[in-house]
């Protein structure tokens, strides 16, 4: 190859670098001031300003970060006593304010906290992420006071895990490591909107995370804030995309009924195992998202639930409504 031309391909291949560098530190600037240390106290009279100067006085630490202008979220799971609402907020510039407790979701390890301060929030997604997609987490690894960095990829989906208080299904699996004290670090995309929280390490392994999709963080704040706590319509339902079934019965979507949990769905719609679940309130069923979607949607809504489906013996279609909504409720733990 001639020497000049070479040096013109590593010459534009070393711009093409620099452009994306530049796009990232863009990136990193517009969220590393929205990001929070999250500290919690041993004892409930000990002052945040002590919890930050000793780690005597913490009991434990983690990353959040500002979803609204004095709002934070950030996993639930590293807080052992949650009966004391009191909470420190450590900004990466060394600020220290008092935050308290509004709220928890156990369903998707979520504590929502209000802070004392203001700070500009990031933006959440309102749509899920496809796989190969690229994202940037950013948090606060334990005892340092500075941001951390890590860079990946959306690995998977729709993936469970046992995270502090019990399962939780729909986490994102994301080809990037995260250190101690990152649980609560946002997951951005290149449009620096947050598309998940980084809730632990995935399969003990240290090159993959497990987030919390921002759909999920979205609507839980929503639903916070119309009813000033945290809640969710669970109707007692496995269910499973198969694509092969669904095209077997010649449907162009459906989610598959792999288990019915709760009795009392089944004498008021009185569908079985097997059956085709196919649209609620008139949002179709593509994926199980979907499913998470419109019943958060509904309960915002406070509107009854229409549920059509697909009865596989007899090949019809048939659907029922649910009025009375607090019959299905989740219970809360906390």
């Amino acid at each position: 190859m001639n020497v000049f031309k070479s040096d013109r391909i590593l010459s534009g291949d070393i711009t093409g670098l620099r452009l994306v560098e530049s796009g990232l530190k863009k990136i990193i600037m517009r969220i590393v001031d929205s990001i929070t240390m999250v500290l919690v106290p041993r004892d409930s009279d000990t002052a945040c300003i002590d919890v930050a100067r000793n780690n005597s006085y913490l009991d434990s630490a983690m990353t959040g970060f500002y979803i609204d202008s004095n709002i934070v979220i950030t996993a639930m799971h590293s807080i052992q006593n949650i009966d004391d609402g009191r909470i420190c907020l450590l900004d990466l510039d060394g600020d220290i304010f008092e935050g308290e407790i509004i709220d928890v979701d156990p369903k998707w390890d979520l504590m929502f906290i209000q802070s004392k301060t203001e700070h500009k929030p990031i933006p959440l997604r309102d749509d899920m992420v496809f796989i190969g997609d690229f994202v940037i987490a950013c948090g606060a690894a334990y005892g340092l006071l500075r941001p951390f960095l890590s860079i990946g990829i959306v690995s998977g989906s729709e993936v469970k895990a046992n995270v502090g208080y019990g399962l939780i299904e729909g986490l994102l699996l994301l080809n990037l490591p995260i250190l101690v004290g990152m649980s609560g670090s946002p997951v951005v995309d290149l449009s620096s909107s947050v598309i998940g929280m980084v809730i632990a390490k995935a399969f003990d392994a240290n090159e993959f995370s497990l987030a919390v999709p921002s759909t999920r963080i979205l609507y839980s704040y929503r639903i916070l804030k119309k009813y000033g706590k945290v809640a969710h319509i669970v109707l007692g339902i496995n269910v499973l995309a198969l694509r092969s079934i669904i095209a077997h019965f010649g449907l162009q979507y459906g989610l598959v009924i792999s288990r019915i949990l709760n009795p009392t769905i089944s004498k008021i719609c009185r569908f079985s195992d097997g059956d085709i679940l196919l649209s609620i309130n008139d949002k179709k069923m593509y994926t199980i998202e979907d499913l998470r979607l419109a019943l958060d949607e509904a309960l915002l809504n406070n509107s009854p639930l229409t549920i059509e489906y697909f009865n596989r013996v007899d090949r019809k279609l048939y659907s029922c409504t649910i009025d009375e909504l607090a019959m299905f409720i989740s219970p809360r733990l906390f």
